[in-house]
C-alpha cells in the first residue's frame, strides 16, 4: 500500500467567467492498493513523480499496460453556491452531485501523453455530461525535478452548459439578467505547466500555473465577466 499526504495553496477564479480570485488551502492526498486508488488535489501524480494524473476521487484501473491506462472513477462535484457571489445572485445554485468518469490515457512516447475522459452526473441533478481531452509533454530536468506542459479542451452537453452558464426564464426577475439557454459545445481550452521537485525520497514540493479561455456560449453567457482566467498552486507533500 502506498500513500501521500500534503497541503497546497491555490488561487483561481471564483467561478467560470468570474473576475475575482479565490484563495484556498486544499488537502492533497493519494492512496493506492493494487488496482484501487483514492486521490484528491492531484495527489496520485506526485506519489512517484510518475505520469501526471489530473483525476480525483475513488478510482479503479480497468486495464493497464506500459503505454495504456483505462480507469473508472467516482468523485464528488461540489457544485456552486451563489450566495456569496454578487454577480450570481438570483440565479440557481449548481447542486453538488456524484460524477462517474471513464478515462483512457495513452503514452505516445516517453515524453508525450494523450488522454480523453468522459464524466456523467449519476445522481440526475441536472449536471449533465462533460468530455475532457489533454495532451501533455514531460521534461525531466533532473533525477529529482520534472516539469509537465499541457494543452486541454473541455466540452459539455446542453444540460452541463445550462447548469454552469445558463439563466432560466424563472430567474430573470431575481437576477436582472435575460434568459439564456446555452447549447452543447466546446466551452473551455487551457494551457498549463506543473513542476515537482523531490527534496528527499519522502518529501516533494510542487507547483503549477494554468491559463484558461472560455469559448462559444460559455463566453457569451450574461454571467461571464472575463473570458479568460489564471490559476496557480504551490504545495508540499509526504509519501511513504
Amino acid at each position: 500500500m502506498h500513500f501521500l499526504v500534503g497541503v497546497a495553496a491555490n488561487t483561481s477564479p471564483n467561478f467560470f467567467g468570474g473576475k475575482s480570485q479565490d484563495f484556498k488551502l486544499k488537502p492533497v492526498g493519494a492512496l493506492q492498493w493494487g488496482r484501487w486508488r483514492l486521490s484528491t488535489g492531484g495527489g496520485y501524480g506526485l506519489m512517484g513523480q510518475g505520469r501526471r494524473d489530473r483525476g480525483s476521487g475513488a478510482q479503479a484501473v480497468l486495464r493497464e499496460t506500459d503505454d495504456f491506462n483505462l480507469s473508472l472513477s467516482l468523485n464528488i462535484d461540489r457544485g456552486r453556491d451563489v450566495a456569496d457571489t454578487e454577480r450570481l445572485k438570483g440565479v440557481p445554485d449548481v447542486r453538488a452531485t456524484l460524477r462517474a468518469r471513464v478515462r483512457a490515457r495513452y503514452n505516445l512516447t516517453d515524453r508525450w501523453t494523450a488522454s480523453l475522459a468522459a464524466s456523467q452526473d449519476i445522481l440526475n441533478r441536472g449536471r449533465g455530461m462533460e468530455l475532457d481531452g489533454w495532451l501533455g509533454y514531460r521534461w525531466p530536468i533532473s533525477e529529482t525535478t520534472r516539469m509537465d506542459f499541457g494543452l486541454g479542451a473541455s466540452w459539455g452537453n446542453s444540460q452541463y452548459m445550462r447548469s454552469q452558464f445558463g439563466i432560466p426564464q424563472a430567474s430573470t426577475t431575481a437576477s436582472g439578467y435575460p434568459a439564456f439557454k446555452p447549447r452543447a459545445g466546446l466551452y473551455q481550452t487551457e494551457i498549463g505547466v506543473d513542476v515537482a521537485h523531490a527534496l528527499s525520497r519522502a518529501w516533494v514540493v510542487f507547483g503549477g500555473l494554468r491559463y484558461s479561455q472560455l469559448h462559444g456560449d460559455a463566453r457569451r453567457s450574461p454571467l461571464t465577466v472575463r473570458s479568460s482566467g489564471v490559476s496557480a498552486t504551490v504545495g508540499i507533500a509526504w509519501r511513504n
